[in-house]
């Protein structure tokens, strides 16, 4: 397999497991709201850390990991929310 199909599998494998953990923490978001704040609170740390001349690749990789994991969570909790109208 290309180097960069298991790069991007890894990350997938990542993704869901922070999001299982977001999940058994913390449960469902309350509302679309509270999920972007969980989102921009993520985004931020990893901002900070990519203003460093020399970021650590690991801190990128994790914090981008739980950026995208947020953004997951809410595509989730709309889902949830669209079906509960159906």
């Amino acid at each position: 397999m290309p180097d960069h199909l298991m790069h991007e599998e890894k990350a997938v494998d990542l993704l869901i497991e922070e999001y299982a953990n977001a999940q058994r923490l913390h449960g469902d978001f309350h509302s679309l709201h509270e999920g972007f704040a969980a989102l921009l609170e993520e985004h931020d740390e990893l901002w900070d850390i990519l203003k460093k001349k020399r970021p650590d690749l690991d801190e990128v990789i994790a914090e981008a990991i739980q950026v995208s994991a947020m953004g997951y969570k809410i595509a989730v909790h709309a889902m949830k929310m669209k079906s509960a109208k159906s």
